[in-house]
């Protein structure tokens, strides 16, 4: 599904003959839109506009997470496979400064990074499993959950401190 921006939002360049042209935006005009009800991410250098589109966005709302900075890492990391380019363009509403990105230490542009993703979605493919895992992460999700609450309430009524530091040790093993 595709989500338009607001038509007050799409700035053209007034110097630019180029119809496609975006406005040049700063990181600092981008932090000034970092609310639920004005939100703006960058995506490799474009500046989208995500107000409405965390509305429909499969992932739920978790992506105003991203309002006001660049988001590429973010965006890289949780899409693998990557999205519709169309969609990206539906909601840019500019292009991020030059020189101005994310304080990564990682070069995600590089062909390091995208030779590792095609793997990994290359092997869960050979093997048949989902990208965000199964039935069988659920179960360990509950069992470390319970075992460091258990932990956790044993750790407190211990009778005897080495008994504590044993149960301490357990939950920083679960929640670890």
């Amino acid at each position: 599904m595709c989500i338009q921006p607001r038509p007050s939002t799409k700035a053209k360049i007034s110097s630019g003959h180029d119809r496609n042209a975006f406005k040049v935006i700063g990181n600092n005009e981008l932090r000034q839109h970092n609310s639920p009800s004005d939100a703006w991410c960058a995506i490799n250098g474009r500046v989208v506009d995500i107000t409405t589109f965390a509305k429909h966005h499969p992932g739920g709302d978790t992506i105003l997470l991203a309002a006001g900075r660049d988001a590429t890492v973010l965006f890289k990391t949780y899409h693998p496979r990557g999205v519709p380019d169309a969609l990206v363009k539906s909601l840019q509403v500019g292009v991020l400064q030059k020189g101005e990105t994310s304080d990564s230490f990682y070069d995600w542009d590089s062909i390091f990074y995208e030779t590792l993703c095609e793997r990994v979605v290359m092997r869960l493919k050979d093997r048949k499993l989902p990208r965000r895992g199964g039935y069988e992460i659920w179960i360990k999700a509950i069992m470390l959950v319970t075992a460091f609450w258990y932990s956790l309430i044993r750790m407190y009524i211990a009778p005897t401190f080495p008994q504590a530091a044993l149960w301490s040790a357990m939950m920083g093993i679960a929640a670890a």
